[in-house]
């Protein structure tokens, strides 16, 4: 069956739908959400919001944590205690700037992975299984074999 719009349109509808897509896929990797937080704000401001009720002032404590990478003695063991959140937002939050660490958060993460909280273990495993890091990735497959998950599933 033809098509009732000229190969013309439909070279149009084509290159829109892909910039369309390229600008919805690019937004959060180049940052474009705002921050509340100023470059004058505080780590110790930051960290007291992470205990704050709000989900959502939670979820952006812990993703400036991510922005500013100066202190990771101060921000690393803040962002994994955000693993074991009520929320899965500030979960995935405390996921993606453990991330911005490395190296830096591997040492803590595999430790994480025999903490006391379930909530804590499982994230730390599945942060320790984005990094490409040797290290990480034997250590998320030791937790799979400890907690008896045959195949790893959803992440």
């Amino acid at each position: 069956m033809l098509s009732k719009f000229s190969p013309h349109r439909r070279a149009v509808h084509r290159q829109y739908t892909t910039l369309l897509f390229l600008a919805v896929a690019l937004v959060p990797l180049i940052g474009c959400s705002r921050s509340p937080y100023g470059d004058e704000t505080t780590y110790e401001e930051i960290i007291d919001d992470t205990d704050n009720t709000d989900m959502r002032e939670r979820a952006m404590a812990y993703a400036e944590l991510g922005r500013r990478t100066t202190k990771p003695d101060v921000a690393i063991p803040i962002l994994i205690e955000g693993l074991a959140d009520e929320s899965k937002t500030v979960r995935y939050r405390a996921m993606s700037s453990l991330q911005v660490y490395g190296e830096k958060a591997l040492r803590p993460l595999i430790v994480a992975t025999k903490a006391p909280d379930s909530m804590t273990r499982f994230y730390a495993a599945h942060t320790l299984k984005k990094m490409p890091f040797p290290q990480a990735q034997e250590a998320h497959k030791k937790y799979m074999e400890v907690e008896g998950h045959k195949y790893d599933k959803g992440f």
